[in-house]
């Protein structure tokens, strides 16, 4: 079983790379990409949820969108 600290870690990751100022197709994928594996993270384990992983991505998303019109 994977281990969901190492899936939320991977989603910090991606979330830090989407808001380096990439451009806004890749940042969105990055985005999505951390959403599924925070969500595969809750589902293995449910009382680790991270309540302030949703803010991150709407920070990331944010600053994603900087300069693209969004």
């Amino acid at each position: 079983m994977i281990n969901p600290e190492y899936l939320r870690r991977q989603a910090a990751i991606c979330l830090r790379l989407a808001a380096s100022g990439l451009d806004k197709k890749t940042a969105e994928a990055l985005v999505t990409m951390a959403d599924n594996l925070s969500n595969r993270a809750d589902e293995i384990d449910p009382d680790l949820e991270s309540s302030g992983q949703t803010v991150t991505q709407d920070n990331a998303c944010r600053k994603a969108h900087r300069g693209y019109g969004g």
